[in-house]
């Protein structure tokens, strides 16, 4: 596999599914990449609830049952500062 630029590392720290997914997205021939499509379909969503798929542009995803905000367990962006912990992200 060809890619933009070389995978950072931490990539490998990530669930499978979230790094298949990222690796979809980073080839660098771009007919080779995962379509918008694809990537929506992919396993890495297969949590969230299938109405999630149907939303107009401008209804929140927690009009949604079942979506609500969760607490980062680790947050990799951050993992290499040593000087203070990491914010508590939110999604």
């Amino acid at each position: 596999m060809a890619f933009l630029w070389p995978l950072p590392p931490r990539l490998s720290t990530l669930p499978q599914k979230t790094e298949d997914l990222v690796e979809s997205m980073l080839l660098a021939p771009p007919r080779d990449r995962v379509s918008a499509l694809g990537g929506l379909q992919h396993p890495y969503f297969s949590s969230l609830p299938p109405s999630i798929m149907h939303l107009r542009d401008n209804v929140s995803v927690f009009k949604v049952p079942g979506v609500r905000l969760e607490e980062e367990v680790r947050d990799i962006s951050t993992a290499s500062r040593r000087s203070k912990p990491p914010l508590t992200k939110f999604w």
